[in-house]
């Protein structure tokens, strides 16, 4: 039974809306740390299909799942579900020289961005 089914809502247009973005993020926030689906699975304590239920909108988070998806991937509950009119990076984890990499990157081109994460990834291999 669905939220819409136990309110008995003939609108849940915005429920909805929330549970698609969280299956986008999800997916972007996995991808942007170069995860792969059983790699975030296993970091969580998840079984595989359970996680890729999740990713794909097949099975409804918990508030506590989403309390852990959201303290993995270092964002709010409200970047998960698409409720936020401002991005927040919680850099409270991040040593002082890493913010201010982030406070200069935020200032530069595209071009300039795309140069330091091939220095970076250069450096990566080595």
């Amino acid at each position: 039974m669905t939220y819409c089914q136990i309110k008995n809502t003939t609108n849940c247009s915005n429920i909805k809306s929330y549970y698609y973005n969280i299956i986008m993020e999800l997916k972007r926030l996995r991808m942007f740390i170069n995860k792969t689906q059983e790699e975030v699975a296993k970091e969580l304590s998840l079984a595989v299909g359970t996680y890729r239920n999740y990713e794909q909108g097949r099975r409804e988070l918990n508030i506590e799942t989403l309390i852990k998806l959201a303290d993995y991937f270092h964002v709010t509950i409200d970047t998960l579900i698409g409720h936020e009119t401002d991005r927040y990076l919680d850099m409270s984890f991040l040593t002082e020289t890493q913010v201010k990499l982030i406070n200069k990157i935020k200032d530069s081109t595209d071009i300039d961005c795309a140069k330091l994460e091939s220095y970076l990834d250069g450096m990566k291999n080595r």
